[in-house]
């Protein structure tokens, strides 16, 4: 979680900064902090997706358990991991309204 909001705060701080205005030079020091810049940023946004991801999938995973235990109180008796795991992708799908 301190992770996630410190690259929070170093993702809005580094993207509210503007390009350098300097020399449009490409080998100029301005360049290539803006270069800098831009891979800090995307790297920080590769890691925030990663954290994304691996958050969705635990809680995919914590539905389905859910959904499994749900469907074996109705049913009275256990339900196979797959059908649990199917009624959970059922019900986290996006609507299509």
């Amino acid at each position: 979680m301190v992770v996630r909001s410190f690259l929070h705060v170093l993702f809005i701080f580094v993207s509210s900064r503007r390009p350098p205005r300097s020399t449009q030079r490409s080998s100029s020091a301005a360049a290539y902090v803006y270069k800098r810049q831009a891979e800090i940023r995307s790297a920080a946004l590769a890691e925030l997706n990663a954290e994304r991801a691996e958050a969705l999938s635990g809680a995919r995973t914590q539905v389905a358990e859910l959904a499994g235990t749900a469907a074996s109180k109705v049913l009275g008796r256990t339900v196979d991991p797959a059908v649990a795991q199917r009624i959970a992708e059922t019900y986290l799908a996006p609507s299509e309204n």
